[in-house]
């Protein structure tokens, strides 16, 4: 999850990436080494997003995040490393503590949110008049047998429904994102038997 750097690496990755560092003074660090300043890259891709398609990488909240966490003072200082993908973040033990613990509680509170939208009701419009049939003299739109097809494969339940357009001769399917993946291949495998 992190690398630990010496000081003298982190300085001259900061310096690569043209951020500044503040440097404490030796009084200033206690002799029992609690407030000794340490250096670690975090990575931290998997809980930032990209602006400007993959052009753009964007910390922005993270790092406002972490520095009311551990504060903005002589004894912190937070870096980006677009490069990996990271914060260089150089600070006392008990402030990595924190930062450690911030950055765990986000990774838990991204794999609830995405544990979440597979649940998430989504409704989808499936232009299917090229499959369904039609009556006998062609008059109307009859997607009966499509319909009976796909409730055997997803089910229908209070989290699914389904409703014929005939206007532009498509389903109306609400359902989960995990069950309209089960539509999507369903149809396309239809699609190619043709």
């Amino acid at each position: 999850m992190f690398r630990r750097l010496s000081n003298q690496t982190a300085l001259a990755a900061a310096i690569v990436v043209g951020c500044s560092f503040s440097v404490v003074n030796a009084e200033q660090i206690e002799a029992d080494g609690k407030k000794a300043i340490v250096t670690t890259v975090y990575n931290v891709s998997d809980l930032t997003s990209f602006t400007d398609g993959q052009h753009g990488w964007d910390y922005t909240t993270l790092l406002e995040l972490l520095k009311t966490k551990i504060g903005d003072d002589q004894t912190s200082t937070i870096a980006p490393y677009p490069q990996n993908l990271s914060l260089i973040i150089s600070t006392t033990n008990e402030k990595h503590a924190l930062v450690a613990k911030t950055l765990k509680q986000e990774r838990a509170k991204a794999k609830q949110t995405k544990a979440n939208s597979k649940h998430a009701i989504v409704t989808r419009v499936y232009k299917v008049g090229d499959m369904a049939a039609f009556t006998q003299d062609k008059s109307l739109w009859d997607p009966s047998i499509l319909l009976e097809l796909l409730r055997t494969k997803i089910g229908e339940d209070e989290s699914t429904s389904f409703a014929p357009y005939p206007q532009n001769l498509s389903l109306i399917i609400s359902t989960t994102s995990e069950k309209h993946d089960i539509v999507v291949d369903t149809i396309e495998k239809l699609r190619q038997k043709k």
